[in-house]
């Protein structure tokens, strides 16, 4: 059994195939790995739907666009990404200040979605601000009523860390089913059947939710980072095993980690889907 589980973990006859999903799974592309780009071109026709990430904010205020994914079913997505900051609180203080702020944005996030599907806010980092959640929520509904308008879908992603509020009616809403351990933790899983269960339950609230789910891994090491399969595998990882999660946990020369393989990705999008929710995979890229 030990030798089955390090040939899997080592990647032979893995990712030959395009992960596993079915006519209900979203994806990621994302604007800083051109294989993400291929993947996806190669393997479009196993995906529902894709989120071209991210549309961020330079310093004075105006979009930075990612290149155009074509699909007919393709979101542009927005992040509250600075030229400085990820997740900016900041930024969001200057883009939600009051309703010609938020009415400009969303003119804005509007004219740079035509000719795509639909519209994708990810907007995190914020929800221990009541004040800034307040205005974030204000601006969900005016953004929606716009969507509508411009005849454009919203998918509104939110963070396992999200509050209880009175969420609109029409999106629909993607909860991040990751992270659980990661760069602000010690080693871990990004996500175990424990978690899904806990975000399930406290996605209830939601008027139609899916969840996201991460395939790579982090390596923890003199500094946590974030890894594609493939980068992993050029760690020479050993001592492989597959933990109750179903994640990979091994050993490289610069640290331990923890990651997705192909078999992960497909029992936890079989877990969800047997729940009666459907999968958004972050991200494709580095994962053949």
């Amino acid at each position: 059994m030990r030798k089955l589980l390090c040939l899997i973990a080592l990647g032979i006859g893995i990712f030959n195939n395009p992960i596993p999903v079915d006519a209900s799974t979203h994806a990621w592309v994302v604007d800083w790995d051109n294989s993400s780009y291929i993947e996806y071109k190669k393997n479009k026709s196993h995906y529902s739907g894709v989120s071209n990430f991210a549309v961020s904010f330079n310093e004075d205020l105006s979009m930075a666009i990612p290149r155009k994914i074509e699909s007919k079913h393709a979101y542009l997505s927005f992040v509250n990404d600075s030229t400085k900051i990820a997740k900016s609180q900041e930024l969001l203080e200057v883009l939600l200040k009051d309703d010609g702020s938020m009415d400009n944005l969303i003119f804005n996030m509007i004219e740079a979605s035509k000719g795509y599907y639909g519209i994708e806010l990810d907007f995190e980092g914020f929800w221990k601000n009541e004040v800034l959640t307040k205005q974030y929520m204000r601006f969900t509904y005016r953004l929606y009523r716009q969507c509508l308008k411009n005849n454009l879908k919203l998918r509104i992603v939110l963070e396992p860390s999200f509050t209880k509020q009175d969420f609109i009616k029409g999106p629909e809403y993607v909860v991040m089913a990751y992270n659980l351990y990661g760069k602000h933790s010690g080693p871990g899983p990004k996500a175990n059947y424990e978690f899904i269960d806990k975000l399930i339950e406290k996605s209830k609230i939601l008027p139609d939710v899916s969840f996201a789910i991460a395939n790579g891994g982090c390596l923890w090491g003199e500094k946590p980072m974030y890894l594609t399969y493939n980068q992993i595998q050029n760690l020479e990882p050993t001592n492989i095993v597959r933990d109750k999660s179903d994640v990979l946990v091994a050993d490289t020369k610069q640290g331990e980690v923890w990651y997705a393989d192909e078999v992960t990705i497909e029992n936890w999008t079989k877990y969800i889907n047997n729940k009666g929710y459907n999968v958004s995979i972050w991200r494709l890229g580095g994962n053949f």
